[in-house]
């Protein structure tokens, strides 16, 4: 049984290793960057079309008030003229028109605060990608001055590494003593 159950740990171990090794950790880290540069770039274009959308309605605006103006010229005349059948329609269609102004407001104002949540969001985001990016370049260059070309990349401190070391250390020790 003891035989049995060896193999069958080897050939586990061995399967697991053979998928870290499919796996390819620096693969997957670069792909996930690629998807974090992805996704800001949609967070930047988001934000530029509400930053298009306040820039229209500045405008409809500033449209809207001035006819509002020149309807309050036409409106003087009519009321200086003492003709209310007149000045009403004016009236109506400048009270229609500062409605809509305000309506404008309300919505650009809107638009400002989702375009604030956007540009903080992005600024995080940028944030997270470039220190996960520099982190990655940092084991990108940690991984090439550790190991020559040709030779592999361990990572890690084997067991044995550490049982070494702990008997070398013994060793100083007793001749120390």
């Amino acid at each position: 049984m003891t035989i049995l159950t060896r193999l069958t740990r080897l050939l586990r171990a061995d399967s697991h290793q053979l998928l870290d090794k499919m796996e390819a950790p620096d693969v997957l880290l670069k792909q996930s960057l690629r998807e974090m540069q992805t996704h800001c770039d949609q967070t930047r274009q988001q934000l530029d079309k509400l930053e298009r959308q306040i820039c229209h309605l500045n405008h409809q605006q500033q449209d809207q008030q001035k006819t509002i103006e020149e309807q309050q010229m036409h409106i003087n005349t009519a009321v200086a003229a003492d003709k209310p059948e007149l000045a009403r329609p004016l009236l109506r269609r400048q009270l229609e028109q500062k409605r809509w102004v305000d309506r404008l407001g309300y919505r650009r104002h809107q638009l400002e605060q989702d375009s604030a949540r956007i540009k903080e969001t992005l600024e995080e985001q940028n944030r997270r990608y470039e220190s996960i990016r520099h982190q990655a370049d940092m084991l990108d260059t940690r991984a090439s001055v550790e190991s020559p070309p040709g030779h592999p990349v361990h990572p890690g401190i084997t067991d044995a590494e550490v049982e070494a070391a702990l008997i070398q250390a013994f060793k100083q020790r007793r001749s120390h003593s």
